[in-house]
């Protein structure tokens, strides 16, 4: 082999050797590269998760339902809620009287009210200075309509179609002044039966 011959290969050799030298560094490389990779995968895997989650987010937020009582007392026309006193009675299957009152101002306000259709009225009348047993009547000028006196003790009311639906209702509102309860008792006139609640009468105290 010539000199020439010679150091061309001893070239080749040196160049395989650099080569074999610069090797760790592309693996090196390589691995960074393919760590790189795994990095972004891994990020893009979990772009959706972070998506899902803030749309979870924004639905409880929209769906959230906010209860909100409302108060007699929002209108001023009306009396606090703690102020308003309800009592349901069934007088018999097909005939349930709901009775509605509260004491605003110094006046007594009661509302009657029934779905039924049949002929009602209220014999009633108020007491006075605690003396439930007695019955009298209201000053005149406050009887509401449809209102006659049965005798010197006690008034008669008949129920009255309302404009909207087939409930009827007695609405009253009087001073209160010394009047410390209301008495009553129920008549279907059709049949002339008396709902007296067993001979003992209704009767609301007012505080």
């Amino acid at each position: 082999m010539s000199e020439q011959e010679e150091e061309h290969v001893m070239e080749i050799k040196a160049e395989e050797v650099i080569q074999k030298e610069d090797d760790p560094e592309e693996e090196e490389e390589e691995e960074n590269e393919q760590q790189n990779e795994n990095n972004n995968q891994q990020e893009n895997q979990n772009k959706p998760e972070e998506e899902e989650e803030d749309g979870e987010g924004e639905g409880e937020e929209g769906g959230e339902i906010q209860i909100g009582l409302v108060k007699h007392g929002d209108d001023q026309n009306q009396p606090q809620n703690d102020e308003r006193k309800t009592l349901d009675i069934t007088l018999s299957n097909d005939l349930k009287i709901n009775v509605e009152w509260f004491i605003d101002d110094g006046n007594v306000d009661i509302l009657f009210e029934t779905d039924s259709t049949k002929n009602l009225l209220l014999h009633w009348g108020v007491c006075r200075d605690n003396e439930q047993g007695k019955w009298s009547h209201i000053d005149k000028s406050h009887y509401p309509r449809s209102t006659t006196e049965f005798d010197a003790f006690a008034l008669q009311t008949d129920f009255s179609n309302m404009q909207q639906g087939n409930s009827q209702r007695i609405h009253l509102n009087f001073p209160k002044e010394n009047i410390t309860g209301f008495n009553f008792v129920f008549k279907e006139k059709d049949s002339n039966r008396w709902y007296n609640n067993n001979n003992q009468d209704y009767h609301i105290q007012f505080n």
